[in-house]
């Protein structure tokens, strides 16, 4: 996973904005950006005050121990996990991480399943009124 994607879903977890952790970090909030982007290498001092915020261990901004996660947030987001690492190299908040993103797709899934039978639902009573409607 790239280490934007990281930062990105750690902030998201917490429902912090760019700014505030840009002004954690004494930098702007495009220059943030541009880290989550992965347009900026994230520093080693930036790197241990990101731990230090999130309460994680700093290994975490290493690509080395990088899972991949793609996650969006929103009402109808979507979530990707590519991981090809073993289950002992995960961490505690990667664990966390890929937990919040199953029960957000279970979430997702029986919404949808809901509004497949109501659309079913509904199609079957607009075919009933057109039967009506033609004899």
């Amino acid at each position: 996973m790239s280490l934007g994607l990281i930062i990105r879903a750690l902030r998201d977890k917490n429902a912090w904005s760019q700014e505030y952790v840009a002004n954690e970090l004494n930098m702007s909030q495009p220059a943030y950006c541009n880290l989550e982007l992965d347009k900026t290498k994230l520093s080693f001092e930036r790197a241990k005050k990101l731990a230090t915020l999130y309460d994680v261990p700093i290994s975490m901004f290493s690509k080395e121990n990088n899972s991949t996660i793609n996650y969006n947030t929103g009402q109808f987001s979507r979530t990707i996990i590519n991981s090809k690492i073993t289950e002992e190299k995960v961490s505690l908040e990667e664990r966390q991480l890929f937990q919040n993103i199953i029960t957000d797709n279970d979430v997702l899934i029986r919404l949808l399943m809901d509004e497949i039978n109501d659309l079913r639902s509904d199609k079957q009573f607009l075919k009933d009124q057109l039967a009506l409607k033609l004899k």
